[in-house]
């Protein structure tokens, strides 16, 4: 007797399946993607409060500036925000995991 269960399922229109090898390859390429993209103010405020106001995003900055700040060992140039915000998403993205506020 065999402990094996054969299904079939049809992907929805528009879908596709790809193999794990094509898979993997695309999850590397998503990654790496991360690690050059640069948010605004703006993109910051909209992923992390899904907002276009940057208010709230511009407080969470200044109270985390101690973390954050490329000078005391972060990833976000304070000095130099009078161009703009950099904010690397990828650390930012992972720094908002372990800090919600």
């Amino acid at each position: 007797m065999s402990d094996t269960i054969l299904i079939r399922h049809e992907a929805p229109k528009g879908f596709q399946f790809i193999s794990e090898e094509e898979y993997e390859r695309f999850q590397a390429w998503q990654q790496s993607q991360r690690g050059i993209c640069t948010w605004k103010l703006k993109d910051l405020a909209k992923y992390k409060y899904g907002t276009k106001s940057t208010e709230r995003a511009s407080r969470y900055l200044i109270k985390h500036r101690s973390d954050l700040d490329v000078e005391q060992g972060g990833f976000i140039d304070y000095a130099n925000t009078h161009n703009g915000w950099h904010i690397p998403a990828a650390d930012m993205m992972d720094y908002l995991l372990s800090h919600p506020d």
